[in-house]
């Protein structure tokens, strides 16, 4: 049975499963094929045995591929963290016509002359669209107004152009590349911020170059520092949940190793841990904690955040404990504070 069947019967039949994995923690790299919703992922996995609490890093829409990272058990509390590093698409357009929706699965809804565009005409697109820009999100998206996603405003015929114009966000374009063009067909990379709509970016290059597109194949990249080599085939979950030789060590990135973009401060030793756990203020200094250059150091706070910025704590042995704030900055150093445990209450 192929992988969307099999998706199908999910949704509307019984998956039996004999085996169960344990209080997974961490991140889980997914390759999400095209024809299913990030949703539909998360129930594929539970059905097949990943007993945990489950969330995604940013959707990826049904007609799109690529990189769904999927956070387990604790985890699902740095989703914030995580949405805020760089993503990265490849993508390829058709010029000529625009559908409804800005990709395949749309209606179409204009048509323009595409023979005039050129290779050197697109490069100066391309230029012209990096940096930061205010974007307009399409109406057939998930940015939700008054509490209802747009594109169910949209099938409504509610989600007006003006509606839309007041939903703007600014994003970041940090970089755009043609990698392959051919007449009235091109394929970009995209390195951007988070929130950033690539059908859009495609209808502000057609328009450049004085005609309108369709993106008719939508890969992520790269997303919350994982990249396309590091993900999961579906197949290759499936088989090692199902024959119970699921190993948490080849499949899950754990909490330590992910991109938070937190300041990190290890425990000098389980005593330590234990205070931190227990709830208790600790000062920054060489008896609780291993400075942020490897070695114990009395006063090294200058790498610090801010008081009431959180940090990324870890116990002795380098696995995470849990969240932190850094309570107080003085002239001999800091006072931090765990807010959140993460990790495995024994290990």
């Amino acid at each position: 049975m192929g992988l969307i069947s099999r998706t199908l019967s999910v949704k509307f039949g019984k998956m039996t499963n004999h085996n169960s994995t344990a209080s997974p923690l961490g991140l889980l790299p997914i390759f999400k094929p095209r024809g299913m919703t990030s949703k539909d992922v998360s129930r594929l996995l539970w059905r097949w045995g990943l007993r945990a609490k489950m969330g995604h890093v940013g959707t990826l829409d049904p007609g799109a591929d690529g990189v769904l990272p999927v956070l387990l058990g604790k985890a699902t509390s740095l989703q914030d963290y995580l949405l805020e590093a760089p993503k990265a698409y490849s993508f390829t357009v058709i010029f000529g016509y625009e559908t409804d929706s800005l990709d395949a699965d749309g209606l179409v809804v204009r048509h323009a002359p595409f023979a005039q565009i050129t290779r050197e005409h697109l490069l100066q697109a391309v230029a012209a669209c990096g940096g930061e820009q205010l974007q307009v999100p399409p109406a057939y998206s998930a940015v939700k107004f008054r509490g209802q996603p747009l594109y169910k405003l949209a099938r409504q015929g509610k989600a007006s152009a003006a509606l839309c114009r007041d939903l703007s966000r600014t994003v970041q374009i940090y970089s755009l590349e043609l990698e392959e063009f051919t007449l009235g067909r091109a394929r970009f990379s995209l390195r951007c911020s988070k929130g950033t709509y690539v059908r859009v970016i495609a209808r502000e290059l057609a328009a450049y170059v004085g005609s309108c597109a369709t993106v008719v194949e939508l890969r992520r990249t790269c997303s919350s520092g994982i990249s396309l080599s590091q993900c999961f085939a579906l197949s290759c979950i499936e088989a090692a949940l199902q024959s119970g030789s699921f190993d948490a060590e080849r499949f899950i990135h754990p909490i330590e190793k992910l991109s938070l973009g937190l300041i990190t401060l290890q425990a000098a030793d389980h005593r330590a841990s234990q205070r931190l756990l227990g709830g208790q203020e600790l000062s920054y200094c060489h008896e609780n904690f291993v400075g942020i250059d490897g070695k114990n150091s009395d006063n090294n706070c200058q790498a610090l955040p801010a008081a009431n910025e959180t940090i990324l704590l870890l116990r002795e042995s380098g696995t995470a404990l849990g969240l932190g704030v850094v309570l107080r900055r003085h002239a001999d150093g800091c006072t931090v504070r765990m807010k959140r445990s993460l990790g495995y209450e024994q290990q």
